[in-house]
């Protein structure tokens, strides 16, 4: 591994030696994805336990090691969660002054790539969509209980499993509450547009507003219009300032038609109600992630899911 000149990336690194995977990684220089900050891979990671090499995500930072406290950050929070709803981290490498994160690589893609693929005939069964929808309340809602906030939920930034599950990822903007960890960095207001709650928006004191547990809420409900609507939250809106107004002025997004078969029609009805209960303008009215984990599980039973 390539020295690292950061005391706060090197004490991070200290305590988990064990996913340090250099020289362990290989992967196609040719991107399989571009974001914002990061292009991903894919690749193969030599594995002691297996006899094969599994087939990895490799999640190379855009920024240089010097830029440590997002690689830090996200090192430290994602090796810390285990659930079968969180993308399980394998380790990270750094050649060169470029970090990168290593998962296992997820064939089906993100839930919005799986969204697009039944959206041409509707054809995501209810059953399927509600299971989804209890995945990520079950992941998020854990993330909560460890004092974690995601900061950026949306569709692209769940997977889905070979099993058709739902797996929480990509944490560089999440951070950790204040009071709950040893250290914090903070990125207010990060997230995107069309998952914002509406107090984020509020620029009061030309002071930025920070995401929170109830952020979170607002943006799992918008979450679950995606799965519901087959569609972007205000999709009918072009720019980002429009978006913003509709936030602000208590839109929300068109109601979709829903099903005629009655089996259906009853997941989506009650999809739509936790969108709306998730929108909830005061953040402390709005429910919790633990809340509506319960809730969903409680009416799992009377659609016919046992998972």
């Amino acid at each position: 591994m390539q020295p690292v000149g950061s005391l706060i990336l090197e004490h991070v690194i200290e305590k988990l030696p064990g996913l340090n995977l250099y020289g362990k990684v290989t992967f196609d220089p040719v991107a399989t994805e571009k974001g914002g900050t990061a292009d991903v891979h894919k690749g193969l990671l030599e594995s002691d336990a297996e006899q094969e090499a599994i087939v990895v995500a490799v999640k190379r930072l855009r920024y240089k090691v010097d830029d440590e406290k997002g690689f830090a950050r996200e090192i430290r929070y994602w090796s810390d969660f285990e659930h079968k709803n969180i993308l399980k981290f394998e380790g990270y490498f750094i050649e060169g002054e470029f970090p990168a994160l290593v998962s296992r690589w997820m064939k089906d893609g993100s839930l919005w790539t799986y969204i697009l693929a039944h959206k041409k005939n509707s054809s995501l069964d209810r059953k399927q969509a509600m299971i989804l929808v209890s995945d990520i309340s079950r992941g998020l809602a854990y993330m909560h209980e460890k004092g974690a906030i995601h900061s950026d939920m949306k569709s692209d930034n769940v997977l889905i499993s070979p099993d058709k599950r739902a797996l929480l990822t990509d944490f560089g903007i999440s951070r950790m509450d204040t009071h709950t960890r040893g250290y914090t960095m903070t990125n207010p207001g990060g997230g995107s547009i069309r998952w914002h709650a509406a107090e984020l928006l509020n620029f009061q004191n030309g002071t930025a507003p920070s995401q929170s547990s109830k952020t979170d809420v607002w943006a799992f409900g918008m979450t679950v219009y995606e799965i519901l609507s087959y569609g972007r939250p205000y999709a009918e809106m072009g720019n980002d300032i429009q978006v913003a107004m509709q936030i602000l002025n208590g839109t929300s997004p068109p109601k979709p038609v829903f099903s005629k078969i009655a089996r259906d029609e009853g997941i989506e009805q009650f999809m739509w109600s936790v969108c709306e209960d998730c929108r909830t303008r005061d953040p402390q009215q709005r429910p919790t992630m633990a809340v509506l984990e319960a809730t969903i599980e409680k009416k799992l039973p009377e659609f016919g899911i046992n998972i």
